[in-house]
C-alpha cells in the first residue's frame, strides 16, 4: 500500500490493485479486505449523508428521480463528482469491484488537477471563476431542514 499511496500522491494520482481473489473469498470477506486496504491509505469518510462509509453500486431496479442515485439504476453515468453533500474533498477515492457487471460497468477517471493545469496553460482567464463558489445540488443527500445545495468553488488554493 506504500507504493500505491506514493503513486497516488506523486504520480498520476490513480492506481489499480488487481488480482485479489474476490470470487474465492466471497462478498463478505472481499468487502472486509477492501475496507482494510482503503483505511491503510486514509480513514474512510461518509458515502451517504446518513453516515454509510461503504456504498454499493448495483442495479436495484430503481427508477431515476430526485434523490435516487444513478448508481442504483441500470442507467449509464457521465463523469461526475462524488460527495456533493460533503463540504470538503476526500484525499482519495477507492472503488472495489467485487462482481463483474453482466453488461456495462465501464469506469472512467478524470483528473481535476490535470484539468486545472490545462486551463492554466490554455485559458487562464476562465480559471478565476472556478475559484469562486457555485451551487452544487446535494442530490437529496442532506439532513431534513438542511440546505439542499452547497455553495462551494470547484478549486481551492492550499490553506483555503
Amino acid at each position: 500500500m506504500v507504493e500505491i499511496q506514493s503513486r497516488l500522491n506523486n504520480g498520476i494520482g490513480f492506481a489499480v490493485l488487481d488480482g485479489l481473489p474476490t470470487e474465492r473469498w466471497g462478498e463478505r470477506a472481499s468487502r472486509a479486505v477492501s475496507w482494510l486496504l482503503t483505511n491503510m491509505l486514509a480513514p474512510a469518510i461518509m458515502q451517504k449523508s446518513k453516515g454509510a462509509r461503504v456504498y454499493d453500486v448495483r442495479d436495484t431496479g430503481a427508477k431515476l428521480k430526485h434523490g435516487v442515485r444513478r448508481s442504483i439504476t441500470n442507467l449509464s453515468q457521465e463523469v461526475h463528482t462524488d460527495g456533493s453533500f460533503l463540504v470538503g474533498s476526500p484525499d482519495y477515492l477507492a472503488l472495489a469491484c467485487l462482481r463483474q457487471a453482466e453488461a456495462g460497468g465501464v469506469s472512467r477517471i478524470a483528473s481535476l488537477t490535470t484539468a486545472h493545469n490545462i486551463l492554466m496553460d490554455t485559458a487562464p482567464q476562465h480559471l478565476a471563476r472556478l475559484y469562486r463558489p457555485f451551487w452544487w445540488d446535494r442530490q437529496a443527500e442532506h439532513a431534513k431542514g438542511d440546505c439542499p445545495a452547497n455553495w462551494l468553488p470547484v478549486f481551492e488554493a492550499d490553506g483555503d
